[in-house]
């Protein structure tokens, strides 16, 4: 359950602060393009955080 609770926590932080971000940063009021970014963003993000965890719990 706790891993279901950080996932759910880095997800919804992350993908708020990249919305900010590219919204008044990089797109210019592209609302469209803001969302898709930020979903690839957090994915990537999230991956990154729990890949090496696991990656390090089954190799080792």
């Amino acid at each position: 359950m706790p891993f279901i609770a950080i996932l759910f926590m880095i997800f919804v932080f992350f993908f708020i602060i990249t919305v900010f971000v590219n919204y008044f940063f990089i797109f210019k009021r592209n609302f469209k393009k803001t969302i898709l970014v930020s979903i690839v963003m957090t994915i990537i993000a999230v991956i990154s955080h729990y890949l090496p965890m696991v990656l390090y719990k089954y190799i080792f």
